[in-house]
């Protein structure tokens, strides 16, 4: 998986806890594919997002998930998660600054960071700020509108060059200008 991941997804799942509603689920997503999976609230979308992250308990899947003919058990969670950006419906941030959020690892330059801002429309947001990069952001993303929290997640994905890209109704809480730019 390392090597030109590819990021062609089989699965084959079958959730077996009672409440699950994914059942006898075989899907094949190829390179360079986008799909919409699309259903009411319970449906299962986030119970398929969780069995890809790995956040699923192994023992309530029969069945497998392979990314690039290798199955995600037998990759590292470090690899499998480097290679998976989602973005949310509510975006996620955490206390400290733009930057932290954006890289949390320190892995990315402060060029590569301006560029992602860059390329999510909020560059000139983030210059207008004496603080620039270390500008303080809470958990809540105040001194940040929906749109803009919203987008941090997109630039996020973006800086880590992600090969699969999971979008949950990113666009729910969000502006007409922003929802059409995700």
């Amino acid at each position: 998986m390392q090597r030109g991941i590819r990021q062609g997804i089989e699965s084959q799942i079958l959730m077996t806890s009672a409440e699950s509603v994914l059942r006898n689920l075989c899907l094949r997503i190829e390179p360079n594919e986008k799909i919409g999976i699309i259903g009411r609230t319970g449906a299962g979308k986030l119970s398929l997002f969780q069995a890809l992250f790995r956040f699923t308990d192994r023992s309530l899947i029969t069945g497998h998930i392979l990314i690039d003919d290798v199955d995600i058990s037998r990759i590292t969670l470090k690899l499998l998660r480097t290679h998976i950006s989602i973005i949310p419906q509510q975006a996620v941030l955490f206390s400290g600054s733009l930057q932290s959020n954006l890289d949390p690892f320190n892995h990315y330059s402060d060029g590569q960071c301006w560029k992602a801002f860059e390329d999510v429309q909020l560059k000139k947001f983030v210059s207008d700020h004496s603080e620039r990069l270390l500008l303080p952001i809470a958990e809540s993303g105040i001194k940040l509108n929906a749109g803009q929290r919203q987008l941090v997640p997109v630039a996020r994905a973006i800086l880590k060059q992600s090969k699969i890209l999971l979008i949950d109704e990113a666009t729910a809480n969000v502006d007409p200008a922003t929802d059409t730019f995700i």
